[in-house]
């Protein structure tokens, strides 16, 4: 149902579009309307079908809304994976969402109501709306401007005490707040003017920050998501390896794969499944003897071993 759905509103788009761009480049929208309009109920061309009018009736502006909410956590989530040198088709573990705007409850109910689509779109398992924080850390520094000519010796043990405290410290100092540092068995409360505060990214978070907005994603692998991405780089490969060999987009294949015992492992086990549906084959064959004809060596995540894939009818 959903792929009808999105061929009928690409259908209905391109229709329209190739009505509003006639008049500008007529022969490029004539060739775009002959191949998707002209039939016996149609127009027998572009230039003879009605000029498209506006049906307010069809503008959802809710979901308009929340779909530009949901783009904005991504296009930041995106950023940030793209930051930490990690590749699309590794999943994560999470995404948290800081929103400090006075609209943080419109973004985020916007945001949870396409939560499937967000997580789909980021690669990663959950969805969480945290606090600054969750994916801040604060450097504390003495503006030395002002604190060495009040402390002077004390300067250096000020330091240090900034760099070692707490992180709920670094949150009262961004918020403005004084904060007291022990220094030589001497309590020193410094004021906001004689603090430096520079916000950092949390250890183990790639963070991206729009104005209030921030999203941090989790960038923790663990053996379980090494292991999906790796599987998802594998099927990343036969699909390329499906075009080179000109296959056509829906037929079906035969896979034989050897010489990486991991690989067939995980093939073998929870994720063969996923593969085969994944890259159309009917028959997957793990541990072949790849001595054979038909066989590439193939590398995915440092991972090396052989693949093999034929048609159905000619591996049968």
């Amino acid at each position: 149902r959903d792929k009808k759905a999105a061929h009928s509103t690409l259908y209905e788009c391109l229709v329209t579009v190739a009505k509003l761009t006639a008049p500008f480049t007529p022969f490029v929208a004539e060739a775009l309307y002959q191949n998707l309009a002209a039939d016996g109920e149609a127009p027998e061309s572009v230039h003879l079908a009605d000029w498209p009018e506006v049906r307010e009736e069809l503008v959802d502006r809710d979901l308009s809304g929340r779909m530009a909410a949901a783009r904005r956590v991504v296009g930041l989530g995106r950023a940030a994976r793209n930051a930490a040198a990690i590749k699309t088709r590794q999943p994560l573990q999470e995404v948290v969402v800081v929103d400090e705007g006075a609209d943080g409850s419109s973004l985020r109910a916007g945001v949870e109501s396409l939560k499937e689509i967000v997580l789909e779109e980021l690669n990663v398992k959950e969805l969480a709306f945290g606090e600054t924080e969750d994916v801040f850390v604060y450097d504390l520094k003495p503006d030395l401007g002002v604190v060495g000519p009040k402390y002077g010796r004390l300067v250096p043990g000020i330091r240090a005490a900034l760099a070692a405290a707490p992180a709920e410290v670094g949150v009262r100092a961004a918020a403005g707040e004084s904060v007291t540092v022990d220094v030589e068995g001497e309590g020193i409360t410094l004021s906001s003017e004689e603090l430096l505060v520079e916000p950092k990214q949390r250890e183990g978070y790639a963070l991206e920050r729009e104005g209030k907005l921030s999203v941090a994603l989790s960038t923790t692998l663990d053996g379980e998501l090494l292991d999906e991405g790796l599987v998802r780089e594998l099927v990343h490969r036969v699909q390329n390896l499906r075009r080179e060999k000109g296959f056509e987009i829906e037929e079906s294949i035969s896979v034989g794969l050897s010489g990486n015992q991991r690989v067939v492992s995980l093939l073998g086990d929870r994720w063969g499944d996923y593969f085969k549906a994944e890259v159309l084959a009917r028959e997957l064959d793990l541990d072949v003897d790849a001595s054979g004809d038909g066989f590439q060596n193939v590398t995915v995540d440092g991972e090396a071993l052989r693949v093999r894939i034929e048609p159905v009818d000619f591996a049968g």
